[in-house]
């Protein structure tokens, strides 16, 4: 019996391979097929086309097929020496498909292969029924999902217009984020997601929903225990304020004012608004907040202060505790003690012409302006370096955003020697003052140093921030920068920012105050000068000043110009009214010493009107320092002291002082 008779057919299952099993001899003319059908397919998808092809055996062949998938059939004659398969499957499942070719002589050889057909490809559905609310300010974020169908996918949206403001569609992930400026309802929108096989589906209708931020105040005047009479501005730091104004609430028990602000007084981070002159309990507290259309703020305490009945035309003068030496060029600030009948006064450097000085003195402010009978010399802690002619200030909880309880002196610039001409220095000393006992911790230097040395530069603490302005350069030309930087928590100073309106004139040894919403500068020199201790032509009458919130500063509008152009001079500032005077100017010493003013509902100042006899110190000197005592006399008149100074003489140079006035009345 020939060999093939001994042999079953043997069934393998193959992928993508093809196994011959031949009856007939054996040898090189024994029966084969070659070639390969696909073994995988999906339903309504072509199948491909494959050919088998016989060889080998004694010829005359003849194909039979069975297993092949639904819809997949044998293309051509059965007859031939090849047959073709293809088609597109119709069901889904494994199938075990075989090929047998029968020769003339009867030999067969058969192929066989397992077929898996996949399901028909649906194409994806979008499973996202709604989308998430938001809120303006806040960061969004949303997934737009769905199931089925070939990645990658590509979502994209079909209808309902822009999306909210600030919010993106990431086509590859569907991801909608961003965070939204605008409250509101927006669409409804329609996304399509398409599949690798571009099979698409469509969403429902969504709309997006973007609520009005709950309004938050952080501070008011950036204070940490903020104060204010009435009828002036506020500042109120804050966010969620959305761009519109809504309105503030000032309440105080039963009592209750609304105020509406104007249209440029309102930002999403920033609102000014006049406290108002209702039925409120003075001085008291009032509950200050912010009403929008996301809802009620935080309440915030804002003390009212009276405003006492005085004039300037009303002061008289007195003498108190002279300084331990003359002194020019050295600067003072009056520092609130830990209640509201305590104060000290600090004094620091200055110049005997010869040497510039690093001390450090502090004594205590009595009620009635005078200070007490021994001067205090903090020999421990005095500057880390000689300085004169500098900027000072003074930063509280009541003026920054430092701690209940904290105080804080900053030097800003000045000239280190006194040979130097004019030289200057760009460094800030910082130091803590005890509110107990008004003695001056380590002084330390600030890492945020001014971005221009300078000598001689006006400077004022105001609304949380130090605003630093003009000052002579080291060539001896004054500066119009304008810089600010704000007090932290800690007492050390933010980086300075150099403001984009520069001051309208180039200046150095003028004046500065913060005011209702503003900052005034006052007079100064405006020529070139390398001796900061010279007695020289007299300065400008100029008097500009400009909106200050959070540390930026807006345009200068000039106002009333002082009597007499002034430089090296003394400004006090108490309850809106102004006094101006003292240093160098055109005329006789004495003839013009002190002039006043006051600011105008309008922020404009009034016509300046000049003092004399005992409305005037008869003291004639420049380069002195000045403060404002933080407590009010029996009277309730406030108390303005000046400090040293170089006498601005006939023929100078003028004799160095160490006396201290301040005014006995009102």
């Amino acid at each position: 019996m020939p060999r093939h008779n001994s042999f079953f057919a043997l069934l393998i299952v193959a992928f993508l391979s093809t196994l011959v099993i031949g009856c007939g001899g054996g040898g090189k003319n024994e029966l084969r097929i070659s070639g390969t059908l696909p073994s995988s397919g999906t339903v309504n998808a072509s199948y491909g086309s494959a050919t088998l092809s016989a060889s080998g055996g004694s010829g005359g062949y003849t194909w039979t097929t069975s297993g092949l998938p639904n819809g997949v059939t044998v293309q051509g004659d059965l007859k031939a020496k090849s047959i073709t398969v293809r088609g597109k499957p119709t069901t889904a499942g494994a199938f075990i498909a075989s090929a047998t070719v029968t020769d003339s002589d009867g030999n067969t050889a058969t192929y066989t292969v397992t077929i898996t057909i996949a399901p028909a490809n649906s194409g994806p559905t979008v499973t996202t029924m709604s989308l998430p609310s938001g809120t303006v300010g806040s960061a969004y974020s949303a997934t737009l999902a769905a199931t089925g169908g070939s990645a990658p996918y590509t979502w994209a949206q079909t209808s309902g217009g822009s999306l909210p403001d600030g919010l993106m569609l990431t086509q590859g992930t569907g991801v909608i984020a961003g965070t939204p400026t605008t409250a509101g309802t927006f669409g409804p929108y329609v996304f399509t997601i398409t599949d690798a096989k571009n099979a698409m589906a469509v969403s429902p209708s969504m709309t997006i929903v973007i609520a009005a931020p709950v309004p938050v105040i952080q501070n008011i005047n950036s204070s940490t225990t903020p104060s204010s009479p009435v009828n002036l501005p506020i500042e109120i730091n804050g966010t969620g304020f959305q761009s519109g104004p809504g309105k503030v609430m000032f309440v105080q028990g039963n009592v209750s004012a609304t105020v509406v602000p104007s249209t440029g007084g309102w930002s999403d981070t920033g609102i000014v608004a006049v406290v108002p002159s209702s039925l409120f309990t003075l001085p008291e507290t009032v509950t200050v907040t912010v009403v929008t259309s996301g809802g009620t703020s935080n309440a915030v305490n804002l003390n009212l202060v009276q405003t006492p009945p005085f004039h300037v035309n009303n002061v008289t003068w007195t003498t108190t505790t002279p300084l331990p030496n003359p002194m020019t060029g050295l600067g003072a600030v009056a520092v609130p003690g830990s209640n509201s009948t305590g104060a000290f006064i600090v004094v620091v450097g200055g110049s005997d012409l010869l040497t510039n000085s690093t001390t450090v003195l502090s004594n205590t402010l009595n009620g009635d302006g005078t200070v007490g009978a021994n001067w205090t010399s903090i020999t421990t802690n005095p500057l880390p370096s000689a300085r004169a002619h500098f900027g000072i200030a003074e930063a509280d909880d009541g003026n920054s955003l430092v701690p209940a309880g904290k105080r804080f002196v900053y030097v800003i610039g000045g000239q280190q020697n006194a040979t130097d001409a004019p030289g200057g220095t760009n460094t800030v000393f910082v130091a803590s003052v005890d509110v107990a006992t008004g003695s001056v911790g380590t002084w330390m230097q600030l890492s945020n140093n001014l971005p221009a040395t300078l000598v001689g530069p006006a400077a004022t603490l105001f609304n949380g921030h130090i605003y630093v302005v003009g000052g002579l350069q080291t060539d001896g030309t004054p500066s119009n920068a304008v810089y600010s930087a704000l007090v932290q928590n800690d007492g050390t100073l933010s980086t300075w920012s150099t403001s984009q309106n520069p001051y309208p004139t180039s200046v150095s040894f003028a004046t500065m105050f913060g005011f209702a919403g503003n900052i005034y500068v006052v007079d100064g020199d405006d020529m070139n000068s390398i001796d900061p201790n010279e007695q020289k032509a007299d300065g400008i009458s100029t008097v500009d000043f400009a909106p200050a919130h959070n540390g930026v500063v807006g345009p200068w509008t000039s106002t009333q110009t002082t009597s007499k152009g002034r430089e090296k001079h003394i400004t006090w500032l108490a309850f809106g009214q102004i006094i101006n005077g003292e240093g160098i100017y055109n005329g006789s010493p004495g003839s013009s010493e002190l002039e006043n003013s006051m600011v105008n509902p309008d922020s404009t100042l009034a016509s300046w009107n000049g003092m004399t006899g005992v409305n005037a110190p008869s003291v004639n000197v420049y380069n002195a320092a000045a403060i404002v005592s933080p407590l009010l006399s029996s009277t309730n008149g406030p108390r303005f002291l000046l400090l040293g100074g170089q006498v601005f003489a006939t023929t100078p140079p003028g004799a160095l002082s160490s006396t201290v006035h301040v005014n006995n009345a009102p």
